[in-house]
């Protein structure tokens, strides 16, 4: 006679029943977590791994009450959350090493615009760079923003908050002219990655999205450029940033040698691969980079300045924004707000233009 499955592990107190099923090789919880309409009970059911991974989800699955606490919204929420490993990860960093430690025991309802200015000043009083301070206060803005979704609190009060103030003179972006791509285009393939780097400075996508090209997502007979992934070493080929970075673009007549070279004779694997057959990693892609600007006497930025000077360039010579959005993967709010930049020009010649096609006594504007 065949054994029945055992239930083995013992109830941990307040999470409901929790066992473990030998025949399916996995740790099942179960718990009340209301009533219906009907006044019946509602129970939940879930499944995990270990005892503590089925404690965490019958914890998420019960409303949230009053009572709730920062820390455990914060287990909630990282739970529930449906979006890239990379960016799980970023989250996660800022959730254990910031927010939990600093806010974790404060009660949701109890957190002011004041404490969160407070959490955002302690954390640079700690010795965090304003930059990383602000960005773990725009996460718990996102986690809280969940929290007014499920109506546990009625507004968000980070969204009121003061930001996190800089030390000293902020440094500002300087995008590359066009000449200066031009050059990094035509120098960078000299380098292991630096086939990449010419992408970048050709059509401004992100460096992850360039990392993540296979050989198939280039035609080389159209020019057609397939973007539908990303890559970092840490979590591997993922989903794109969002759905507005899948996209199909033509690449600039520049950068088609660049990447025909790339591929070479092979049919398969990534567009741009190590001399072992793997995909660049942004160490080798910094490296490729910073010897470029070394060797053509650019001033040294992040890499990733090269995608605000494809914006900046493509705005300035009259592209609508909405194509350039497109191009680039984003929205044109986003565009707009991060990516573009003084690009040189003097709007006083456009204006000198303009008023000297006036002739006297005429309103400028005028229509008709």
């Amino acid at each position: 006679m065949a054994k029945s499955s055992k239930r083995k592990g013992r109830r941990a107190r307040g999470t409901g029943t929790i066992f473990k099923s030998e025949a399916r090789k996995v740790w099942i919880g179960r718990k009340t977590v209301g009533k219906n309409a009907k006044g019946k009970p509602v129970r939940v059911e879930v499944w995990g791994d270990t005892q503590a991974e089925v404690v965490k989800k019958l914890a998420a699955a019960v409303p949230p009450g009053p009572e709730t606490t920062i820390g455990q919204w914060a287990d909630r929420w990282m739970a529930s959350i449906d979006v890239r490993k990379a960016t799980v990860h970023v989250y996660g960093k800022s959730v254990r090493l910031y927010i939990t430690p600093a806010l974790g025991p404060i009660k949701v309802t109890d957190l002011t615009p004041s404490r969160v200015e407070a959490f955002g000043v302690g954390l640079v009083k700690d010795g965090l760079q304003p930059t990383t301070a602000r960005l773990a206060v725009s996460h718990l803005r996102t986690m809280l923003m969940a929290a007014v979704r499920d109506g546990l609190i009625p507004v968000n009060p980070c969204t009121t908050a003061k930001k996190v103030q800089s030390k000293g003179e902020v440094k500002k972006l300087k995008p590359f002219t066009l000449p200066e791509l031009v050059r990094i285009m035509g120098h960078a393939p000299k380098y292991s990655a630096g086939g990449l780097v010419s992408l970048l400075a050709a059509c401004g996508c992100r460096v992850g999205e360039g990392m993540g090209l296979d050989v198939t997502d280039f035609d080389p007979a159209t020019g057609l450029l397939s973007i539908s992934r990303t890559y970092d070493a840490r979590h591997g080929v993922g989903p794109p940033k969002s759905r507005h970075s899948v996209r199909t673009i033509r690449v600039p007549v520049n950068v088609v040698p660049v990447l025909k070279n790339a591929i070479g004779m092979r049919t398969a694997g990534p567009l741009f691969a190590s001399s072992p057959g793997n995909r660049h990693v942004l160490t080798s892609v910094r490296d490729a980079w910073r010897r470029t600007c070394r060797d053509l006497g650019i001033e040294f930025r992040k890499v990733h300045q090269l995608r605000h000077s494809v914006a900046t360039v493509l705005v300035s010579k009259g592209v609508p924004l909405g194509d350039v959005a497109k191009f680039l993967g984003d929205t044109v709010e986003t565009v707009v707000k991060t990516y573009l930049h003084p690009a040189g020009t003097d709007p006083t010649d456009t204006l000198d233009t303009l008023y000297g096609g006036v002739q006297d006594g005429e309103q400028v504007g005028k229509v008709g």
